[in-house]
């Protein structure tokens, strides 16, 4: 019987990478395709792993525009937001 090795490849994507990525950005969000690019990764892979960590609260996320439009990714709110932070945002 053939003997397999076994190949570690370390894949760029990753739940903590993408945290880390919207952090570096800040309060602004970004779209999937913005994400796989700074992680010069599949768009694919990114749409996956963004809809199951904002499925599991990891993630807010917000779509602009009616048919087509785009969705942003932002990190969660932890913290109280005050009636001026949030006046000042709209």
């Amino acid at each position: 019987m053939k003997q397999r090795e076994m190949v570690e490849y370390r894949s760029p994507l990753s739940w903590t990478r993408v945290i880390d990525v919207l952090t570096e950005n800040g309060n602004q969000g970004m779209t999937n395709k913005e994400i796989a690019n700074v992680l010069d990764t599949d768009y694919a892979r990114v749409r996956g792993l963004t809809l199951v960590m904002w499925e599991h609260g990891a993630l807010s996320r917000v779509h602009v525009g009616e048919t087509g439009g785009a969705t942003f990714y932002f990190l969660p709110i932890t913290e109280e937001v005050s009636d001026e932070e949030r006046s000042t945002a709209l």
